[in-house]
């Protein structure tokens, strides 16, 4: 188990309620607790969708809370997050996504995440 996961872990337990996240571009606060929960759940998603190790999920997002916990579930499933910046033309996001070739991609606007995995969507 990685650093941030074993923090997590760690935190979520003893101290729940602690603030992990701050996000202030959103103005989404996440707790230890909450992010540990999160993580948990991200993981069995990966899981559902047969992510496992050395599959790549595409991370497309520009800086969002769910970053961290999305890490940890990846990290659990020994998968590999991907951070994609959206901002790029629409050519190089392409090139890069072929190129990466994740097995899951995820897309996040707000408080709002989908993933794309063999056409199939699902909100996470």
């Amino acid at each position: 188990m990685g650093a941030l996961a074993t923090i997590l872990r760690t935190h979520g337990t003893e101290t729940p309620a602690a603030v992990f996240i701050d996000h202030l571009a959103s103005g989404h606060t996440l707790s230890y607790g909450a992010a540990l929960e999160t993580a948990r759940a991200l993981t069995q998603v990966l899981a559902d969708l047969k992510v496992g190790k050395k599959d790549k999920v595409a991370f497309v997002v520009r800086n969002h809370w769910l970053f961290f916990p999305l890490l940890v579930a990846c990290n659990a499933r020994r998968a590999v997050l991907v951070p994609v910046d959206p901002d790029l033309h629409r050519d190089e996001l392409a090139f890069i996504l072929k190129d990466a070739g994740p097995k899951l991609t995820v897309f996040a606007d707000g408080a709002n995440a989908t993933a794309i995995n063999k056409g199939k969507i699902r909100s996470l």
